[in-house]
């Protein structure tokens, strides 16, 4: 059984962008292309309306072409326990009210039991002073958090 990994808006995201100029983007612009290219055939890919509704935003050319290619996954559905999480991690008080959809992307790949939440979101996603704050959020509603991690470090970990 392959691992379950939900991809985040970003993973998409960048798969699809112009080249930046900005090196750490464009590294991680790289390791996403290269992730994707040579690992991602091992995983079962999940995504979620919330990625459906974020990646379709903005020039219609990219957005195309960022949905083009999350059809290729595994849709996540909403649900009441997501709802219940993801309001649980908001009233940590760590993130602002704009970060609530991040606070879902947690919750549903926590409900959904992922193994992994691939994203480059760090700030409110793959922040080392959330994370065991949203693993206790998680535990306390008999769930686990999944690992969140971004694709250059789970390139790192790779066989």
């Amino acid at each position: 059984m392959k691992p379950r990994l939900y991809m985040e808006t970003t993973i998409p995201s960048l798969l699809v962008a112009r080249p930046s100029k900005l090196l750490a983007l464009a590294r991680a612009q790289a390791s996403t292309k290269r992730w994707w290219r040579t690992q991602a055939r091992r995983f079962d890919l999940f995504a979620s309306p919330v990625v459906v509704a974020e990646v379709s935003v903005g020039d219609s050319a990219f957005a195309a072409r960022r949905m083009k290619l999350i059809t290729r996954l595994t849709s996540l559905e909403l649900c009441d326990e997501a709802d219940r999480l993801a309001a649980a991690i908001m009233s940590l008080g760590m993130l602002p009210e704009k970060a609530r959809t991040d606070a879902m992307h947690v919750a549903l790949s926590a409900v959904y039991q992922m193994d992994i939440l691939l994203t480059w979101n760090m700030r409110h996603i793959n922040n080392r002073f959330f994370k065991p704050r949203m693993q206790h959020v998680c535990e306390a509603a008999s769930l686990q958090l999944p690992r969140i991690c971004t694709p250059s470090e789970l390139l790192a970990s790779m066989p």
